[in-house]
């Protein structure tokens, strides 16, 4: 609380003992996200990601930690230009999981997101998917596809015009859509999305949640795929 420095700490609650902690930025950044996944297969057990922007102009970095303080990679990807980061890890469907981070561009409201390799090295990919016609409601990661060759980017949204709610089923290189479409009527509000396997265990379907105006909640269960 003194100064607004962000720190981790890893606990064995098995052990009850202290696996590590570290301190990672100082008072000069904020908008602090967590994410765990394997970003390191050289190590065992899962590493620590996170996401921030710099108080100063807004520009929004990441930094990958493993459990017990020792730092993977880091890289800034964006400026001051972009807000409403959502930082999350994606699988490549190789070893190492790959960092994904969704954004906005504050000029027009376009929605976009970058994946990166943990270590902060090279881009691997990159998209522009939404104008700013729609508002951005969540990012999710995923095995949409089904397919053994890693995960893949869902972004859940509102059309701005009549609230209509929709998705995009994007691949990790920012190539190719593989599905989309709008699932609600405007007539619906506070739309919610979650990845789940409710049929297969090797896909991911999207469950999509929202409230008609009366307050009666209706739950959809939709496969990103082809849609």
């Amino acid at each position: 609380l003194s100064d607004g420095a962000a720190a981790f700490t890893a606990w064995d609650a098995e052990t009850n003992s202290l696996v590590g902690s570290k301190f990672v930025t100082g008072p000069l950044f904020s908008e602090h996200q967590w994410v765990l996944r394997d970003f390191n297969a050289a190590t065992a057990g899962v590493e620590i990601l996170t996401g921030f922007t710099r108080n100063s102009d807004g520009a929004a970095a990441f930094q990958v930690w493993t459990a017990g303080g020792t730092m993977v990679g880091s890289k800034f990807v964006t400026s001051g230009l972009f807000h409403s980061h959502q930082w999350e890890g994606i699988a490549d469907g190789t070893t190492d999981d790959q960092i994904f981070v969704g954004f906005v561009r504050a000029s027009d409201g376009a929605s976009a997101y970058q994946v990166w390799e943990p270590t902060g090295s090279s881009p691997a990919g990159d998209r522009f998917v939404l104008g700013g016609a729609f508002n951005v409601v969540q990012w999710l990661t995923g095995n949409f596809d089904g397919v053994a060759n890693g995960e893949e980017i869902v972004v859940g949204f509102t059309k701005v015009s009549d609230g209509a709610v929709g998705f995009q089923h994007w691949n990790r290189a920012g190539t190719t859509m593989l599905g989309d479409g709008f699932v609600l009527g405007g007539s619906f509000l506070n739309p919610s999305f979650l990845s789940l396997k409710p049929m297969l265990p090797t896909r991911d379907d999207l469950l999509i949640g929202a409230a008609q105006s009366t307050g009666q909640p209706i739950v959809l269960l939709w496969r990103a795929i082809g849609s």
